[in-house]
């Protein structure tokens, strides 16, 4: 699966995989630090084409360095060295605006608003492929890798409480959760919650992001139940 860009020419910052280079003008050039996660988004439009012409649509000032193609075909917009614009305003620990110290891969799906088809196979073999190769290059861990909800818990859903976090999980491209060091019976969720990262303004808000992430099958997201508390405490399904 490895190669050069289909163009034949490979610019700066782009993995060694087979990929295409659609430029966007979206972007802010240099970066003011070191990359430090890899946000996932979904695209929300039924087609490639549909994402490529908002990316580098002159009034759209949006975009993301990567896009997963229905096909699994990887398009690169801006270059890894530089900022795009993907992730708005967000936060995680204690980082915030982590369009300066991230990097943005958007896959292609109709998102929860159209019903959130099945992510294809194929996007996930790209995607393992594209985050492999980003996860070495910039030396960081599974841990990195966090979703848009993740990072913006008060207006962002995405890439879905459907996305199979698992399978990159299994593959090493994600971190699974595990309970926090010193965490006590007696521990607030809440609380916890706050700690791994979520820096929502409502704990409901907080509470949806975990469990899209890490237990989807809550049975109403944003609100705890007992099996949810039972996994954060325990960091294994009742």
């Amino acid at each position: 699966p490895w190669g050069r860009c289909s163009n034949g020419r490979i610019p700066p910052g782009a993995p060694m995989i087979n990929s295409r280079w659609v430029p966007s003008p979206h972007f802010k050039p240099g970066r003011p630090g070191p990359i430090k996660y890899i946000i996932l988004h979904y695209t929300e439009y039924g087609t490639d084409e549909e994402t490529i012409a908002h990316f580098t649509d002159p009034a759209r000032e949006a975009s993301s360095h990567y896009l997963i193609c229905y096909n699994g075909e990887v398009v690169q917009f801006v270059r890894e060295t530089d900022t795009a614009w993907h992730a708005g305003p967000s936060a995680w620990q204690g980082d915030e605006g982590l369009n300066a110290c991230s990097l943005g891969i958007e896959i292609s799906n109709g998102g929860e608003p159209n019903g959130c088809p099945p992510y294809a196979a194929k996007q996930y073999n790209a995607l393992g492929h594209l985050l492999s190769a980003l996860l070495k290059r910039h030396n960081l861990k599974p841990e990195a890798v966090l979703g848009h909800s993740d990072i913006a818990p008060d207006r962002k859903i995405d890439p879905g409480k459907h996305f199979n976090w698992q399978w990159l999980e299994q593959h090493g491209l994600a971190a699974p959760y595990v309970p926090p060091a010193g965490l006590k019976p007696t521990s607030p969720i809440l609380e916890v919650i706050q700690q791994l990262g979520y820096r929502g303004t409502t704990p409901e808000a907080n509470v949806a992001a975990f469990q899209r992430r890490y237990f989807p099958e809550a049975p109403v997201l944003g609100k705890l139940c007992p099996r949810t508390e039972y996994f954060i405490r325990q960091g294994k399904k009742s």
